[in-house]
């Protein structure tokens, strides 16, 4: 199947869309977000189901456990929302430092350094 060329114009980008759209609705590969009141929790409700959330990661209820919540908060209040720069360049927090020990003492190393990656 070859791609139709890029549109150049308003209209032309209206109606590409248009046709993209309707493509997708006649093959049934429209995809729509269902509306979650609480989309967060670990059991939704969904078209008057209640469901096991697995697509969040929230599955274990973590997120939305109120001591784990209250310390967020509390960190924020004191810290920030943001680290501001670098370590290397704004210096390291005390609280970074205390995490780093706490990790390798868990993971029975010298040293640990937590990274943060997705995959």
């Amino acid at each position: 199947m070859t791609e139709e060329q890029p549109p150049v114009s308003t209209t032309h980008i209206q109606q590409f869309m248009q046709r993209r759209l309707t493509a997708l609705q006649k093959r049934n590969l429209l995809r729509t977000l269902p509306l979650l009141e609480h989309g967060n929790e670990p059991r939704i409700e969904l078209a008057g189901r209640s469901l096991l959330n697995l697509s969040s990661n929230n599955y274990l209820g973590l997120a939305t456990d109120p001591a784990l919540r209250d310390a967020a908060i509390e960190a924020t209040r004191r810290d920030g929302c943001s680290s501001g720069s670098s370590r290397l360049i704004a210096g390291n927090s005390v609280a970074y430092q205390q995490l780093e020990q706490r990790l390798a003492r868990f993971i029975g190393q010298e040293r640990a350094l937590p990274l943060y990656q997705r995959l």
